[in-house]
């Protein structure tokens, strides 16, 4: 479970821009379920706690998902911003 989310945070984490834009649809208290299209990835937002974390992509006009993981706000946040400290992004702190 962890090498998923890991994959995750390797593949989006990897510009200031792209951190800011899944922390802030993680971190807001306005949008109670959804999703975020990242680049290879699809954060489902569940509940304002709860997160499914999978890839997505095409093969013959089907869409084909793997991977997925399951992630609490807390972690996720926390895993984001280590990876984000790591590349020397500015953190960001929502609300």
């Amino acid at each position: 479970m962890m090498d998923d989310l890991q994959a995750f945070l390797e593949s989006e984490i990897t510009d200031q821009e792209y951190y800011e834009g899944i922390l802030a649809f993680i971190q807001s208290p306005n949008i109670r379920s959804g999703e975020y299209e990242c680049n290879t990835f699809i954060v489902r937002k569940i509940n304002r706690s709860s997160f499914l974390i999978y890839e997505e992509f095409e093969v013959d006009g089907r869409v084909i998902t793997q991977g997925e993981t399951a992630s609490s706000h807390d972690n996720l946040v926390k895993q984001m911003q280590e990876c984000a400290q790591k590349q020397g992004f500015t953190l960001c702190h929502y609300p």
